[in-house]
């Protein structure tokens, strides 16, 4: 379930329930089963999303549900031990460590959340304290890698939690073919910002594509115009020609991405790249083959090997 999915649920859900719990990994390391970021939200009957599975996770919701039933509102955190020597240990042996933040949530919350379900609102962070649940707008940074959360303690008793709203990454894939189609149906649930590109009209699976979050049919001279440079923009060629691919690279060749990857035999690439001169920043970012080579063959495995590579660039970025 993708960021923006997650708080429409919690949306609804609380609109039914009247009030209900907000657990966020806020900090974690190691083999942590819940990553930072990760979210889940408890009610008396049910939850949503998940801060890492395991005996830890059930805890925190019973402790949840124990809240709840009191009647009581709470902003707290917990740390959790991964480790069987700790006095701490959450029941699980993985190593890791990790720090949830536990929030009441009510009705009074419900313009924090439909701000947070909101794509279009601009610069907005949720933040999470130990005063609570809520939403802030800053002005945008001028780091284009910056990290898209912050989390600081003084004591358990003075910490506060900031994560930028929207999506992790947004990918552009140029061309909107069998792979393109492919892969906006996987990115759509992998909290990816999907942008698809074709050239031409009234090309069947470019209307079809219900997946992708933008749709633009363009002369691919134009596609500067498009994709915004930014260590955040991850960008797919795979148009329907070689002619086509090449233009599409040459004119994004050696700026700011985080990720830009073409597909293609190896052949095929080389012939492509012949006469171009990528700067070694670019070739860092630059990926062709474009995939993990899992041996892939159909349209469906294509895409499962570039959304696997994706996942893997977006995680290495965040962790910088």
């Amino acid at each position: 379930m993708n960021n923006i999915d997650f708080w429409q649920q919690v949306r609804k859900t609380l609109k039914e329930k009247k009030a209900g719990i907000l657990l966020t990994v806020v900090q974690s390391s190691g083999s942590s089963p819940g990553q930072t970021g990760f979210k889940m939200f408890v009610t008396e009957d049910l939850s949503l999303g998940t801060v890492g599975g395991g005996i830890s996770e059930y805890q925190l919701q019973k402790e949840c549900r124990e809240i709840l039933k009191r009647g009581e509102e709470k902003a707290f955190i917990r740390e959790l031990v991964h480790r069987e020597d700790s006095d701490k240990s959450s029941g699980l042996i993985c190593s890791g460590e990790q720090t949830v933040a536990v929030i009441s949530l009510n009705l009074n919350h419900l313009a924090c959340l439909n701000e947070l379900c909101d794509i279009t609102v601009p610069n907005l962070e949720l933040r999470l304290s130990q005063k609570g649940f809520t939403t802030q707008k800053v002005e945008a940074s001028p780091e284009k890698n910056s990290s898209r959360h912050l989390f600081f303690m003084k004591n358990d008793k003075e910490w506060f939690f900031t994560e930028k709203n929207g999506y992790a990454k947004s990918v552009y894939i140029v061309g909107a073919g069998h792979v393109g189609l492919a892969l906006s149906k996987l990115l759509q649930e992998l909290d990816f910002y999907v942008t698809i590109f074709d050239n031409r009209q009234d090309f069947e699976m470019f209307e079809s594509n219900s997946y992708a979050d933008r749709k633009y049919c363009i002369d691919f001279d134009q596609i500067n115009d498009y994709i915004p440079e930014s260590m955040d923009s991850f960008v797919v060629i795979m148009t329907a020609g070689h002619s086509e691919d090449k233009k599409v690279l040459q004119l994004l060749l050696n700026k700011k991405y985080g990720y830009v990857g073409l597909m293609g035999s190896r052949v095929k690439i080389a012939a492509l790249m012949d006469d171009l001169v990528m700067d070694d920043d670019f070739k860092e970012r630059f990926y062709a083959p474009i995939g993990l080579n899992i041996r892939s063959k159909t349209a469906a495995e294509i895409a499962i090997s570039i959304a696997a590579q994706l996942i893997l660039k977006r995680n290495l970025i965040s962790n910088v």
